[in-house]
């Protein structure tokens, strides 16, 4: 038996929950560890979505503003954004302003 299992082993008799990860003797997890580990992940992918998020509104948001600085008016009130984005776009490439 290495040394890696007998570590595991003792680890399992003491029911704390700790695993052994990877190879090195060095890995080593709690659960709680690996709980907050795990938030950590969502947190960090969480935050990198909405500013993805925000940066695609601003760039939106300029285009219409842009559209609007060139004589832009919606065809009808109540648009969303993304079919005033797509008329702001239409009337831009148009170039008839």
């Amino acid at each position: 038996m290495g040394i890696l299992a007998v570590i595991q082993q003792t680890l399992d008799e003491q029911g704390n929950g700790a695993k052994l990860l990877g190879t090195s003797k060095r890995v080593l997890e709690s659960t709680a560890q690996a709980k907050y580990n795990d938030t950590r992940k969502v947190e960090r992918n969480y935050t990198r979505g909405v500013h993805s998020a925000n940066t695609e509104v601003n760039k939106i948001n300029a285009t219409i503003e842009g559209a609007y600085q060139a004589g832009f008016e919606p065809s009808r009130e109540g648009l969303n954004l993304e079919e005033l984005h797509t008329e702001a776009l239409e009337y831009l490439t148009r170039g008839d302003y």
